[in-house]
């Protein structure tokens, strides 16, 4: 997995949001780890999927709080992004729990891709809106 964290095009600038961001990369290396050393570990796989389920509901609400709090126009259309993902990730928590082949792969392209797009497309484009990439007090 690529080194995301030093993409200055995934970088909002909010030091709250970028550090939370760092930990749901974590996470998907952490499952990328399970699913490429040898046979997977599905229990194991299945407790990374809650605690990446856990930390990106507190992340979602982290975020949705701040943008709310500085007046963010399309926080409506963000909420919905965040709760597609929230049940994606839940499919795949079932999925794995029923032992679904070839689940990996495909679930850990989901997750980065969608991670990426995410913050590089909406993430970054809200704090600009806001004009807040440039005020790196904000958000500690």
């Amino acid at each position: 997995m690529k080194n995301y964290l030093k993409d200055k095009k995934i970088i909002t600038n909010i030091e709250k949001l970028d550090k939370q961001h760092s930990i749901l990369f974590k996470l998907i290396k952490k499952l990328k780890t399970i699913l490429t050393i040898g046979e997977p570990d599905y229990a194991e796989m299945i407790n990374v999927l809650a605690e990446l389920n856990a930390y990106t509901n507190f992340h979602f609400k982290t975020e949705e709080a701040f943008f709310e709090e500085h007046g963010y126009k399309n926080l409506d259309l963000h909420r919905a992004k965040h709760q597609s993902f929230i049940e994606q990730v839940e499919a795949f928590s079932l999925e794995n729990a029923l032992g679904t082949p070839g689940l990996g792969e495909e679930m850990l392209e989901f997750l980065e891709n969608w991670l990426i797009i995410h913050i590089q497309h909406l993430d970054v484009s809200a704090c600009r809106q806001l004009n807040l990439t440039d005020k790196k007090d904000i958000g500690k």
